[in-house]
């Protein structure tokens, strides 16, 4: 699901808490910009982690470069996108369990 400059993944993984994943490439800007982006998401899944069940794990992939920014803005749109997953299925099968391939 993509939202904003960034694509989110979500899985069943277990009894585990809710966990975050994160995927920031250069495209997003240089290593003081990712730094600020990868604390960012951090804090709003912090704010926002009870919005999703336990067993959870969700990736975010940056897919825009975010020099240009504003903190503000940083943060509005990743307590978007964690909203907006967290009020999506999550897919695919468990971690460690495999289904045959269509055929």
């Amino acid at each position: 699901m993509s939202t904003g400059p960034f694509t989110l993944h979500l899985a069943r993984a277990g009894a585990h808490a809710a966990r975050l994943g994160l995927v920031i490439g250069r495209r997003a800007g240089a290593a003081v910009v990712r730094n600020r982006v990868k604390r960012s998401l951090r804090e709003q899944f912090r704010q926002h982690r009870n919005l999703f069940p336990p067993g959870t794990d969700l990736v975010v992939v940056v897919t825009r470069d975010l020099t240009s920014a504003t903190a503000a803005a940083l943060r509005r749109a990743a307590a978007e996108a964690l909203r907006a997953a967290a009020r999506q299925p999550a897919g695919g099968t468990p971690h460690g369990t495999s289904e045959p391939p269509a055929r």
